[in-house]
Formats: structure tokens, sequence, C-alpha cells
């Protein structure tokens, strides 16, 4: 059974590099894109009414949540209000899931997911040596023993048929 993390988790991973300072956390967790979401986000026409939002990256609106699936997983998926063809992509079984996707290059390149799953895809499934333990990504990838996911395409296909029908949608016309 893959190791539980909570968003909690991952704030006080955060500490131990910058300290207590809320803002230095959040400035820290950024750099991965990874940053908190502002306290007034109520989230856009595509955030799901079931999603407790745990992350904004600051880049064209898209932000990371959880959600509580019928099976007992929380599934974290990836939110893009620009994208209004495909704005909801499940991208990890669990917050440690979604952590192993992104251990190797970010969380900042998923943002293309919507628009461009085939490269997204491709680079994540291209393995390089792990980043040495004194950088972001490395220590990320040794406090929390990420280990990169094998078949990225695949992985991503069989989640959204395991958990993209349980997100509650909010009725488009009332936006």
């Amino acid at each position: 059974m893959a190791r539980r993390v909570s968003v909690d988790e991952l704030s006080e991973w955060a500490k131990q590099h910058v300290g207590d300072d809320d803002d230095a956390v959040w400035e820290f967790l950024s750099r991965l894109y990874l940053g908190p979401p502002d306290d007034e986000f109520l989230g856009y026409w595509c955030t799901p009414l079931n999603v407790d939002v745990f992350s904004y990256t600051d880049l064209d609106g898209v932000h990371f949540g959880t959600f509580e699936a019928i099976d007992g997983e929380s599934p974290v998926v990836l939110i893009s209000p620009a994208s209004s063809n495909r704005p909801c992509v499940i991208v990890g079984q669990s917050l440690h899931d979604f952590l192993c996707l992104g251990c190797e290059y970010g969380f900042g390149d998923l943002t293309a997911l919507p628009y461009e799953p085939q490269e997204v895809c491709e680079k994540y499934s291209r393995h390089h040596p792990p980043h040495p333990a004194d950088t972001i990504a490395g220590s990320l990838r040794i406090h929390f023993g990420l280990t990169p996911w094998e078949n990225v395409g695949q992985r991503l296909f069989d989640l959204q048929e395991m958990y993209l029908d349980e997100l509650d949608m909010p009725d488009r016309d009332s936006t």
C-alpha cells in the first residue's frame, strides 16, 4: 500500500527548509508550482463542487485539489479553467501518488496536460538520475519516498476511468 501523505505533511516538510513563517513556506512550495490558493479563492466555473483545493500554480488559473472517492482514496485533480473541453484531469490516486508523478519534473508542466497530453506524458515518462538531496525536488523525493511513475500515459488513462465520473461539476449555466 502506498504511503499516505497529507497537505499538512507537505507543509511541515517545507517548514523544515524555511522555518515556521507561513509566507516563506508557501513561497517555497510555489517554487514547485504548489503554492497556496488565495484566502479568498472560491474556484472557477470548472472547479468541482466536491474538491478541496490545496494548491494554485499561478499559471492560467490551474489549481490542484483532492476529493473523497467512493473507494476511500483521495484522488488529486488538476483543474484548468482555460481548457473548456477538458478542464479536469485526475493526476494521482492520492497526494503521494501525485507527488510521485511530479518528483522528477515538478508540477508546472502538468498544466499543459489538458492541451498537450501526449507531449506531457512523453516528458514525464523520460526518467533521469534523481535530483541531488540538496535540491527541493531531491529533498521532496527522499522525504516522502517518491518514485516516478512508469507508463505515465496508461496510468493517467486508468485514473480518468477510475475517478473522473466522481467529480461533482458545477452547473455551467449558474456560473
